[in-house]
């Protein structure tokens, strides 16, 4: 099983650039990030199988259940948008 992270990033810039005829120049830049979520440490993702082997039977796959979090995409969007602002 693993647990993957997701985060949600609002980030801002500004660049300030000279255009000269046969080149560009960059006069000033800066980049924040204005906000950020993480979610995820609670997710779990994989597979779990029943599997066996008897000599005499040979090798036996049983049922293969997915394991899936429980998601609420409206909610995760709140708590995101709670989190940035």
């Amino acid at each position: 099983m693993f647990k993957p992270v997701v985060t949600l990033a609002l980030t801002g810039g500004l660049e300030v650039g000279l255009d000269l005829v046969l080149k560009n120049v960059t006069l000033y830049e800066e980049s924040w990030e204005l906000g950020s979520f993480s979610f995820g440490s609670d997710m779990e993702f994989g597979i779990q199988a029943d599997a066996s082997y008897k000599e005499t039977e040979g090798f036996k796959l049983g049922e293969i259940k997915p394991i899936l979090p429980d998601l609420d995409i409206g909610a995760i969007g709140k708590r995101a948008i709670d989190a940035v602002l």
